[in-house]
């Protein structure tokens, strides 16, 4: 799948549910579907203690000479794992935290480029940088929690996983969506397809 973007398993199951529907002259005009959340092997994270994490990769990143120049840069940031930065940190101080993350990661994002661009973790970089904050004339700007999509980060170990609230609870991962036939005259009923999504995706997009 990876090298040929060719899905064998997924081929291989319609093929068999295509010789199924044929054998057993399965009507297949009538289907029903549904979906169920997929939940991705991720820590929860707030907004800070993602920032810190992925700042926290990006030194482990850096050779040894760039750790030294930016040393009081990170200093902040490696006193511990990122949830006890958050620990330590008040509440009402959280803007200011955000805009010190903020302004780091821009000088890292220009500072950094050409040596790390091709690197994984340098990308995240770019991607938070731009899910959190804006760049105006005035500097770096913390974008408000309103404003962060669904689909922002939700862990640097898992690149696609998304949020999404259903029945007032918050799901981070995916979602898996089941078709199966539901004609009465049928003698049994088949699962005629599954699919995978990100969790922002609707039961629209999956049926169509």
């Amino acid at each position: 799948m990876q090298e040929m973007g060719v899905n064998l398993l997924d081929e291989a199951f319609e093929q068999v549910t295509d010789a199924q529907i044929a054998a057993f002259h399965l009507k297949t005009g009538k289907q029903r579907m549904d979906s169920t959340q997929v939940a991705s092997n991720i820590r929860r994270m707030g907004r800070v203690q993602l920032l810190v994490e992925v700042l926290q990769r990006v030194h482990r990143m850096m050779n040894t000479g760039d750790q030294g120049c930016y040393a009081e840069a990170f200093a902040p940031y490696l006193k511990g794992h990122a949830g006890q930065y958050v620990y330590r940190m008040k509440s009402e101080e959280m803007g200011t935290h955000l805009q010190r993350i903020g302004e780091l990661m821009q000088r890292l994002l220009v500072e950094l480029k050409v040596g790390y661009a091709a690197e994984r973790v340098y990308q995240v970089l770019e991607r938070v940088f731009g899910e959190h904050f804006q760049v105006e004339q005035t500097g770096v700007v913390t974008k408000p929690n309103e404003a962060l999509s669904a689909t922002s980060l939700q862990s640097p170990d898992d690149l696609e996983a998304t949020y999404r609230e259903k029945r007032s609870r918050g799901y981070q991962g995916y979602v898996a969506n089941l078709s199966e036939t539901c004609d009465p005259q049928n003698p049994l009923q088949l699962i005629t397809k599954v699919q995978a999504a990100s969790n922002n995706t609707d039961d629209s997009q999956l049926l169509t």
